[in-house]
């Protein structure tokens, strides 16, 4: 990167500290920050305030996307903008590297020189969509694994990914070779690792389990009306929940309001503390792609992780000093966090200064 004066940053999602890729792309941008005195950010959102190049995301857009490009999924044309669109082209001409952040906008790479633009992939878009239900989901999984093909092998720039996993998808889906960028978790790794140090701004039981998330998102709040439903009557009585992130579903919200084996705090801004003082996190997720990066979060407040397949995929759990256990089935959830109530108990039992 020492080669270029400038670099131009485009990012599908600003960068934020309640959702995963937010996080991971703050990240990107401070490591950017280290190489280039000028990073130029450009991010589709509502964070006006912090950076002054911000698009909004709204149906016309996706519409626009549609019409411009139409044998494409809108998933990857949703955020073509004309006058980011001049950007890029003006910039060309700079001796400036081009970096675009989530496939989301990989579209921006048509307009750009190859040998000076990285792609970071945070995720594979089509293993998202192949974990889908429905009656059209072999038509959508056939014509987003076309335009994802398109995409990645039309732009062509230097195509980074956060795993291995998804390096190894990359290959064997598309035929590309891509590089592992592990700096951003192991960075992000290190900030949650102090901020977890801190004392928890909210107080909750003594002992409990956490969930943890931008819960908008749907794989993130079906996971837990199947937890609610389904793992939480078989477990001991004295199994408590402590749900964190913003933007729960109001149906969700209403039945957390009511239980009493579990509360959702709401979004909290500094929620390691809390994780690190739990049992475990919960992670039932049945769908998605790419790294989830609350497990991470989780492993380095060490804790362990009680998830699925989906969950833990593409860590290196090995680099973790908790164990993590794979649960897939309501009887594997309730089996493992059954015996970590049982075997906090007998420890508690036999030092009675652990609370």
């Amino acid at each position: 990167m020492k080669n270029f004066n400038k670099i131009i940053f485009i990012s599908a999602f600003p960068p934020d500290d309640r959702s995963g890729g937010g996080v991971v792309t703050s990240e990107i941008i401070k490591s950017l920050a280290n190489e280039c005195d000028d990073v130029e950010i450009w991010t589709f959102g509502s964070t006006v305030a912090k950076h002054p190049f911000n698009i909004p995301t709204n149906s016309l857009r996706r519409l626009i996307g549609l019409f411009l490009v139409p044998i494409l999924y809108p998933l990857f044309t949703g955020r073509i903008s004309p006058k980011l669109i001049c950007r890029v082209l003006r910039a060309r001409r700079e001796k400036a590297l081009l970096v675009l952040n989530f496939t989301q906008v990989f579209i921006y790479g048509v307009f750009f020189p190859k040998s000076r633009m990285y792609l970071i992939a945070h995720d594979i878009v089509y293993q998202n969509y192949a974990r889908r239900t429905g009656v059209l989901r072999y038509f959508l999984q056939c014509i987003v694994k076309w335009s994802e093909y398109i995409i990645l092998r039309v732009t062509g720039g230097h195509l980074f990914v956060l795993s291995q996993k998804d390096a190894d998808l990359a290959a064997c889906l598309y035929g590309l070779k891509s590089r592992v960028i592990p700096w951003a978790l192991e960075s992000r790794t290190r900030d949650v690792m102090e901020l977890a140090k801190a004392s928890p701004e909210i107080l909750v039981k003594s002992t409990y389990f956490t969930v943890f998330g931008a819960w908008s998102r749907p794989e993130n709040h079906t996971g837990l009306s199947w937890f609610l439903d389904n793992v939480l009557p078989e477990l001991e009585s004295d199994f408590y929940l402590v749900a964190i992130g913003p933007a729960m579903p109001k149906y969700l919200a209403k039945r957390l309001s009511i239980e009493t084996r579990a509360e959702w705090v709401g979004f909290v801004e500094n929620p390691y503390p809390i994780i690190r003082r739990s049992e475990g996190l919960i992670a039932p997720l049945f769908f998605g792609a790419g790294i989830k990066i609350k497990c991470v979060e989780a492993l380095a407040c060490e804790v362990p992780v009680f998830g699925t397949d989906i969950a833990l995929e593409g860590i290196d759990l090995e680099k973790y000093t908790v164990p993590s256990v794979c649960c897939n089935s309501v009887i594997e959830f309730v089996n493992a966090i059954n015996s970590r109530i049982q075997s906090r108990k007998k420890e508690c039992f036999s030092n009675p200064t652990i609370t």
